[in-house]
């Protein structure tokens, strides 16, 4: 609408081209074929590819997703790619693609999300355990509140015995049921720890809260 008022119009063909595949993909998982069939190529072949991923055609999704990842300089396209191919339960595949897109873009978090909650550490050593813990701190200090990054959490705390950190990861799941006073209380002794990560996390959670 503001486009459209704007007596000076400064058109940017990038920007345009990045908001017409969020809308290819938004299509693609709506399931709506007439809107679908007005789009122009190849934003509709990309909703197509994920349409036919939904309905369980997977091998033909994948061969017109490859197609269009080769004709169109689009990193965001093999985050697509991994949403399809972890949707089937192919995560090593799935990971190997939100990785690769991570490398153009490395603040997509929503990558770092699914990269993270799928580390299979029981093969890890404690030290690669412990790196994994420290490295991702500031996806728990932004989405502290996400269920699958705790969940991660706990069982890199578990493995490493850090018992601190269990605790406050099993009160910050339960909180929501719990009443605002008793929240209050608890985080008071929280706050009595000497580990400055564990601190800085609870303050972020006590100001929100």
């Amino acid at each position: 609408k503001n486009f459209k008022n704007s007596r000076d119009i400064n058109f940017n063909e990038s920007y345009n081209e990045r908001f017409n595949y969020i809308k290819a993909k938004f299509v693609g998982y709506s399931d709506n074929n007439e809107v679908l069939n007005k789009l122009n190529e190849p934003f509709k072949a990309y909703a197509e590819s994920i349409n036919l991923a939904r309905n369980g055609n997977l091998k033909m999704s994948l061969k017109n997703l490859n197609e269009i990842i080769k004709k169109n300089k689009n990193d965001f396209l093999l985050e697509t790619k991994a949403d399809i191919l972890f949707s089937y339960g192919y995560t090593d595949e799935a990971v190997k693609f939100y990785k690769k897109n991570l490398e153009k873009y490395p603040l997509n978090y929503y990558a770092k999300i699914r990269i993270f909650e799928n580390i299979d550490i029981k093969k890890l050593n404690t030290r690669d355990v412990e790196i994994i813990f420290q490295k991702n701190k500031d996806l728990l200090y932004k989405y502290y509140n996400n269920k699958n990054i705790l969940f991660k959490y706990i069982e890199l705390a578990q493995r490493l015995n850090k018992k601190e950190w269990l605790k406050f990861f099993n009160f910050v799941l339960s909180f929501n049921d719990i009443n605002k006073e008793f929240f209050q209380s608890e985080i008071k002794y929280f706050k009595s720890t000497k580990n400055i990560d564990l601190l800085k996390l609870i303050k972020i959670i006590e100001n929100i809260s």
